[in-house]
């Protein structure tokens, strides 16, 4: 289940349901009306997040990096609620290059980003029913984002950054 990231994330019988332009709240909505489907999954992956942080960014909303996790939270909590058997990944947010944004405000998404993924880190210690997948630590290199990974858009994924993408989280499928 992701946001328009996962659009070329392809992992070998995955049923992809990406939702482009879908905050996690409106996920979360999606899940609890029956339009994502969840219980019918032995493995669930989440790429989630981009389009909170991009709204943020835009000032449609303000939020702390913790209720963004929160919200995350809630989410993988509801999926864990409606299919307690399924495994459930998640990845944490992938960094933003430059494109859309550039420069101190670039770096202060990408500082923000980094916040979020740390809050989530430490929120999920609680929830054995998840696991962590760290990709955000494949998309940058000293502490900048590896812009041969990104398209044009600066957060969606060029096709070398969804093989990087989509070898994590089979990795985590156990299809490798």
């Amino acid at each position: 289940m992701a946001d328009s990231m996962g659009a070329r994330v392809w992992v070998h019988q995955l049923n992809r349901q990406s939702k482009s332009g879908h905050s996690v709240r409106k996920l979360i909505h999606l899940v609890d009306e029956g339009s994502l489907l969840v219980r019918a999954f032995r493995s669930i992956v989440l790429l989630v997040g981009t389009v909170d942080i991009l709204q943020i960014y835009d000032k449609l909303f303000f939020v702390t990096p913790a209720q963004v996790a929160e919200r995350i939270i809630q989410l993988l909590v509801k999926i864990h609620q409606l299919n307690p058997d399924a495994s459930v990944g998640v990845s944490n947010i992938l960094p933003m290059s430059s494109g859309k944004y550039s420069g101190k405000r670039l770096s202060d998404i990408n500082a923000f980003i980094v916040e979020v993924n740390s809050c989530l880190k430490t929120l999920l210690l609680k929830y054995r029913f998840v696991q962590l997948i760290n990709s955000h630590k494949c998309f940058i290199c000293n502490s900048s984002p590896k812009v041969d990974l990104f398209d044009h858009t600066g957060y969606h994924l060029s096709g070398a950054g969804a093989r990087i993408l989509s070898m994590r989280f089979k990795h985590f499928l156990g299809t490798h």
